[in-house]
């Protein structure tokens, strides 16, 4: 996220505890997490406005593995 030209993490993927790793009753768990912001950019850098409209957020994508039941 980029606001007045400060950088700060507003975008999040909350899971619950049933997701630890560590937990011995997990019913699963986070295998892949990225936050795509190649897309941001700082418009405080320049004096050119843009016509465009674009987020100012990242994209949070978690890929979540459910462990198999018998």
């Amino acid at each position: 996220h980029i606001h007045h030209g400060r950088r700060d993490v507003l975008d999040h993927i909350l899971v619950s505890q049933e997701f630890y790793h560590r937990n011995s009753k997990r019913i699963g768990k986070v295998t892949y997490q990225h936050i795509f912001n190649d897309h941001l950019f700082d418009w405080s850098l320049t004096a050119r406005e843009s016509d465009r409209i674009m987020s100012d957020h990242g994209i949070p994508v978690a890929e979540i593995e459910l462990d198999k039941f018998d």
